[in-house]
Order: structure tokens, then sequence, then C-alpha cells
């Protein structure tokens, strides 16, 4: 009964000393990612902007603008890369750190060129791209953003399955709502100091 009584005084820390303590594993994964919260709101928030810009052009010529709040977010986020890159460790240059999102970018762009992905089809392909990266983003950051893959991956085999009409409304738009739900995680994180 002592040894136990011991063991349970090991476990209790001193005050003040929680905050000494190294934060390791996941925790600090999720404080290190904290600044990227911007690119996901950033992006978050392009999407939706996208898919009503997508389910509005039906009535109205305005599908164009759809171009024009992708290439506003690629120049913020290059600014804010910039701005970045100048506070965290990582690859000195900039298009060093941009080069995987750049061939991405331009391997999408040939596909789409040609005709390997059907416009109609995009937004599946978006979403089921989106939620495997939340899966691979799981491993650094734990079980919340391999939940949200989960969900994403749900909500667009539902939409391919059910209502394939709607599918940039609904993709476009959850897709957008779960980075932007990701980038409130990680600020909630970094303001906890990661306690979840």
């Amino acid at each position: 009964m002592a040894e136990r009584a011991q063991r349970s005084e090991r476990f209790v820390p001193a005050p003040g000393m929680a905050a000494e303590q190294p934060v390791r594993g996941t925790s600090r994964c999720r404080i290190e990612d904290a600044p990227y919260a911007q690119f996901l709101y950033l992006w978050g928030m392009q999407w939706i902007a996208s898919a009503a810009i997508g389910f509005f052009g039906q009535w109205r010529a305005v599908e164009a603008y759809q171009y024009w709040t992708y290439g506003a977010a690629v120049l913020i986020s290059l600014i804010l890369l910039q701005r970045l890159h100048r506070t965290l460790p990582g690859p000195r240059s900039v298009w060093l750190a941009v080069s995987p999102v750049l061939m991405g970018a331009a391997g999408v762009a040939v596909l789409y060129y040609i005709q390997a992905v059907d416009p109609f089809f995009w937004p599946l392909v978006k979403g089921y791209a989106l939620a495997v990266g939340f899966v691979c983003w799981s491993f650094r950051l734990g079980k919340p953003p391999f939940l949200l893959g989960l969900w994403l991956f749900a909500v667009t085999t539902c939409t391919a399955l059910w209502n394939l009409g709607h599918a940039s409304l609904f993709v476009g738009g959850f897709g957008g709502l779960s980075l932007i739900s990701l980038g409130w995680m990680l600020r909630l994180w970094k303001k906890r100091g990661e306690t979840s």
C-alpha cells in the first residue's frame, strides 16, 4: 500500500514544473504547425468562395471568378510564405518550399488540359485528395485530422453516389469548412500549449 502511494506521488508535478517540462510527440508537432493555420484559413475561404461561385454559375456567367479567387489565394499564400520563411527554420529558398505545390498544380493542370479529369468530377478529386491529406497529417497531429479526413471522405463518397449534381457545392463547401476548422484547432492547441 505504501508503495502505491509513493508511485502516485511520483506522478504529481511540483508547482511550476509543468511549464518547465519539454513538450513531446504529437503535442510538440501541434504547436510547431500552428503558424500554418493562416494557410488553412485562406484556402478554406477560397474553397468556399469557389464552391459558391460554381453553384451560382448555373444561372449567371460568373465561373471565371473562380480563377480569380484561386489566383488571389496563391498570391496571398506566397506573401504569407515569404513572411513565415523569415521566422521559421526550414528550406532556405521559398521556391524550394513551394515547389511541391507548384508541381502538384502543374500536374493537375496538364491532366485537366488533356481531359483526363472531367470537369464534372473535379470536385470529387479535390475532396478525396484533401481527405487523404488530412489522414496523412494525422500521423503528425493525432486523431482530429484523421476524423476530419474520414468525415470528408464520407461526404465526398455520399455526394458522388447520391447527389453528383451538387458536388461542387457540397464537397467544396465542406472541404473549405474542414480546412478552416483544422486551422482553428491548430490555433487553439497553440493557445492552450496543447493540453488535449
